[in-house]
């Protein structure tokens, strides 16, 4: 089973993992990482990526951090 619903996305023809992350407020990079993607340019039509952090009830205590959910959130 997929997972779906908020902080995933399903990727449709033509997306690239950049747009992806500029329309979700997220760095590519984060989202890369998150997904295990080593090849951004190797997502497939179709592919569900989680798109937001996953929820660990911890706090973000990260100095240098440059995503922008980092930003947005400290």
């Amino acid at each position: 089973m997929q997972p779906s619903g908020p902080g995933y996305y399903t990727v449709k023809r033509g997306d690239s993992l950049y747009r992806i992350a500029l329309d979700n407020g997220q760095d590519h990079r984060d989202i890369a990482a998150w997904n295990n993607i080593a090849n951004i340019n190797a997502i497939k039509e179709g592919q569900v990526l989680r798109i937001a952090p996953a929820q660990t009830g911890g706090s973000i205590r990260c100095r240098d951090c440059k995503s922008s959910f980092y930003r947005a959130y400290r």
